[in-house]
């Protein structure tokens, strides 16, 4: 790894760390301009290249209780947490995180990633 926590091999694959750009330059810029760095689309698997690539999370409804499920996922490549919440207008009302088959206890969701 270089100065940042991307691979500088994994920069150098998609052909972002050439003359005169450093690894530190290649993972804070955001080359397809949808808002995140490359490091950020590192560390949520999405290809910082294509502005289409983003980490979504689906809920799909299973014998009347929402699942959530995400994409990109990779595995024990990354560290993903299923949030949830019963209300957003309660200021007072943290984010949990929601165990598989506890989805139905929530009414809002999001899904976070981070290295292992």
């Amino acid at each position: 790894m270089g100065d940042s926590d991307v691979p500088v091999a994994w920069l150098e694959n998609l052909g972002m760390v050439a003359a005169g750009v450093s690894a530190m330059d290649a993972a804070n810029a955001d080359p397809d301009g949808d808002g995140l760095t490359t490091a950020q689309e590192y560390v949520a698997g999405t290809d910082p290249n294509d502005p289409d690539s983003k980490l979504t999370a689906y809920i799909e409804m299973v014998d009347g209780e929402p699942v959530v499920t995400y994409a990109p996922d990779l595995l024990n490549e990354r560290a993903y947490k299923k949030l949830g919440k019963k209300r957003l207008d309660d200021p007072n009302e943290e984010w949990v995180e929601v165990k598989d088959d506890e989805e139905g206890n929530y009414n809002f969701f999001k899904v976070t990633v981070d290295m292992p």
